[in-house]
Protein backbone atom coordinates (compact mmCIF):
# COMPACT_ATOMS: atom_id res chain seq x y z
CA UNK A 1 0.00 0.00 0.00
CA UNK A 2 1.48 3.31 -1.11
CA UNK A 3 2.01 6.09 1.40
CA UNK A 4 2.21 3.92 4.50
CA UNK A 5 4.49 5.45 7.09
CA UNK A 6 6.32 3.38 9.67
CA UNK A 7 6.14 4.86 13.15
CA UNK A 8 8.13 3.81 16.18
CA UNK A 9 6.60 5.15 19.38
CA UNK A 10 8.96 4.95 22.34
CA UNK A 11 7.70 4.85 25.93
CA UNK A 12 10.54 7.11 27.07
CA UNK A 13 10.89 6.54 30.80
CA UNK A 14 10.12 2.83 30.43
CA UNK A 15 13.03 2.47 27.99
CA UNK A 16 15.35 4.60 30.14
CA UNK A 17 14.58 2.41 33.16
CA UNK A 18 15.35 -0.79 31.21
CA UNK A 19 18.58 0.20 29.44
CA UNK A 20 21.57 0.10 31.77
CA UNK A 21 23.46 2.85 29.94
CA UNK A 22 20.48 5.21 30.22
CA UNK A 23 19.59 4.20 33.76
CA UNK A 24 23.12 5.16 34.81
CA UNK A 25 22.69 8.57 33.21
CA UNK A 26 19.34 9.02 34.92
CA UNK A 27 21.02 8.56 38.30
CA UNK A 28 23.10 11.62 37.43
CA UNK A 29 20.62 13.67 35.40
CA UNK A 30 17.17 12.88 34.08
CA UNK A 31 17.66 15.43 31.30
CA UNK A 32 20.90 13.74 30.17
CA UNK A 33 19.13 10.37 30.04
CA UNK A 34 16.28 11.83 27.96
CA UNK A 35 18.74 13.55 25.61
CA UNK A 36 20.76 10.35 25.18
CA UNK A 37 17.62 8.37 24.33
CA UNK A 38 16.54 10.96 21.75
CA UNK A 39 20.06 10.97 20.24
CA UNK A 40 20.04 7.16 19.92
CA UNK A 41 16.59 7.23 18.36
CA UNK A 42 17.68 9.88 15.88
CA UNK A 43 20.46 7.67 14.51
CA UNK A 44 18.23 4.62 14.50
CA UNK A 45 15.39 6.47 12.73
CA UNK A 46 17.70 7.54 9.91
CA UNK A 47 19.10 4.04 9.47
CA UNK A 48 15.68 2.38 9.45
CA UNK A 49 13.72 5.16 7.70
CA UNK A 50 11.24 5.43 10.56
CA UNK A 51 9.25 8.27 12.01
CA UNK A 52 10.06 8.16 15.72
CA UNK A 53 7.95 9.61 18.51
CA UNK A 54 9.39 9.53 22.04
CA UNK A 55 6.78 10.01 24.76
CA UNK A 56 7.70 11.04 28.30
CA UNK A 57 5.21 10.88 31.13
CA UNK A 58 4.52 14.26 32.70
CA UNK A 59 1.32 13.22 34.46
CA UNK A 60 2.00 15.17 37.66
CA UNK A 61 3.06 18.26 35.78
CA UNK A 62 0.70 21.23 35.90
CA UNK A 63 1.36 22.09 32.23
CA UNK A 64 -0.55 20.97 29.17
CA UNK A 65 0.96 18.40 26.83
CA UNK A 66 4.02 19.69 25.00
CA UNK A 67 5.64 18.54 21.77
CA UNK A 68 9.07 19.35 20.37
CA UNK A 69 10.94 18.35 17.25
CA UNK A 70 14.53 17.51 18.17
CA UNK A 71 16.67 16.64 15.16
CA UNK A 72 13.74 15.03 13.36
CA UNK A 73 12.43 13.16 16.41
CA UNK A 74 9.04 14.14 17.79
CA UNK A 75 9.38 14.37 21.56
CA UNK A 76 6.14 14.51 23.54
CA UNK A 77 5.67 15.31 27.22
CA UNK A 78 2.19 14.19 28.23
CA UNK A 79 0.16 16.86 29.92
CA UNK A 80 -1.60 17.33 33.21
CA UNK A 81 -3.68 14.29 34.13
CA UNK A 82 -2.50 12.40 31.04
CA UNK A 83 -0.11 9.47 31.21
CA UNK A 84 2.36 8.51 28.51
CA UNK A 85 0.34 5.30 28.16
CA UNK A 86 -2.89 7.16 27.40
CA UNK A 87 -1.11 9.41 24.90
CA UNK A 88 0.38 6.34 23.16
CA UNK A 89 -2.99 4.58 23.10
CA UNK A 90 -4.68 7.55 21.42
CA UNK A 91 -1.77 7.89 18.99
CA UNK A 92 -2.12 4.25 17.90
CA UNK A 93 -5.89 4.49 17.44
CA UNK A 94 -5.49 7.68 15.39
CA UNK A 95 -2.80 6.25 13.07
CA UNK A 96 -3.18 2.47 12.93
CA UNK A 97 -5.58 2.00 10.02
CA UNK A 98 -3.39 4.12 7.75
CA UNK A 99 0.12 3.42 9.00
CA UNK A 100 2.26 0.79 10.70
CA UNK A 101 2.80 1.65 14.35
CA UNK A 102 5.30 -0.14 16.58
CA UNK A 103 5.50 0.74 20.26
CA UNK A 104 8.62 0.12 22.31
CA UNK A 105 7.80 -0.61 25.95
CA UNK A 106 8.16 -3.32 28.54
CA UNK A 107 4.96 -2.24 30.30
CA UNK A 108 2.78 -5.38 30.15
CA UNK A 109 -0.57 -3.57 30.26
CA UNK A 110 0.50 -1.15 27.53
CA UNK A 111 1.72 -4.07 25.43
CA UNK A 112 -1.70 -5.74 25.71
CA UNK A 113 -3.43 -2.52 24.69
CA UNK A 114 -1.06 -2.10 21.71
CA UNK A 115 -1.85 -5.59 20.44
CA UNK A 116 -5.59 -5.08 20.97
CA UNK A 117 -5.39 -1.83 18.96
CA UNK A 118 -3.65 -3.60 16.09
CA UNK A 119 -0.23 -2.15 16.73
CA UNK A 120 3.08 -3.95 16.99
CA UNK A 121 4.93 -4.12 20.26
CA UNK A 122 8.62 -4.46 20.95
CA UNK A 123 10.14 -4.76 24.42
CA UNK A 124 12.78 -2.41 25.76
CA UNK A 125 15.37 -5.20 25.53
CA UNK A 126 14.44 -6.03 21.92
CA UNK A 127 14.69 -2.37 20.92
CA UNK A 128 18.05 -2.04 22.65
CA UNK A 129 19.39 -5.03 20.69
CA UNK A 130 17.97 -3.71 17.40
CA UNK A 131 19.45 -0.24 17.95
CA UNK A 132 22.85 -1.67 18.88
CA UNK A 133 22.84 -3.98 15.84
CA UNK A 134 21.77 -1.22 13.42
CA UNK A 135 24.35 1.25 14.70
CA UNK A 136 27.12 -1.38 14.76
CA UNK A 137 26.25 -2.53 11.22
CA UNK A 138 26.24 1.05 9.99
CA UNK A 139 29.65 1.70 11.51
CA UNK A 140 31.07 -1.46 9.89
CA UNK A 141 29.69 -0.40 6.52
CA UNK A 142 31.21 3.08 6.85
CA UNK A 143 34.53 1.56 7.91
CA UNK A 144 34.55 -0.78 4.89
CA UNK A 145 33.74 2.09 2.54
CA UNK A 146 36.50 4.25 4.00
CA UNK A 147 38.94 1.36 3.81
CA UNK A 148 38.05 0.68 0.18
CA UNK A 149 38.53 4.34 -0.69
CA UNK A 150 41.93 4.44 1.03
CA UNK A 151 43.18 1.35 -0.80
CA UNK A 152 42.54 2.40 -4.39
CA UNK A 153 45.77 2.08 -6.35
CA UNK A 154 44.92 5.09 -8.49
CA UNK A 155 45.15 7.34 -5.44
CA UNK A 156 48.79 6.38 -4.94
CA UNK A 157 50.06 6.73 -8.53
CA UNK A 158 51.25 9.83 -10.31
CA UNK A 159 49.21 10.86 -13.35
CA UNK A 160 51.72 9.59 -15.95
CA UNK A 161 51.93 6.10 -14.38
CA UNK A 162 48.17 5.91 -14.02
CA UNK A 163 47.75 6.86 -17.70
CA UNK A 164 50.20 4.14 -18.82
CA UNK A 165 48.37 1.57 -16.70
CA UNK A 166 45.02 2.58 -18.16
CA UNK A 167 46.43 2.40 -21.69
CA UNK A 168 47.91 -1.04 -20.99
CA UNK A 169 44.67 -2.52 -19.57
CA UNK A 170 42.45 -0.92 -22.19
CA UNK A 171 40.43 0.91 -19.48
CA UNK A 172 41.33 4.27 -20.96
CA UNK A 173 38.02 5.54 -22.32
CA UNK A 174 38.91 8.36 -24.64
Amino acid sequence: MKGIKHFLVVDGYNIINHWDRLKGLMDHSLEDARDALVDLMQGYAKLKNLTVVVVFDAYNNSEMAREENIHGIKVVYSGKNQTADSYIEKFIYDLHPLHEVTVATSDFMLQKMILAAGGIRISARELEKEVEFALRSSMKKISRQQSAEKNKLAQHLDQATLQRLLDFTGDNKK
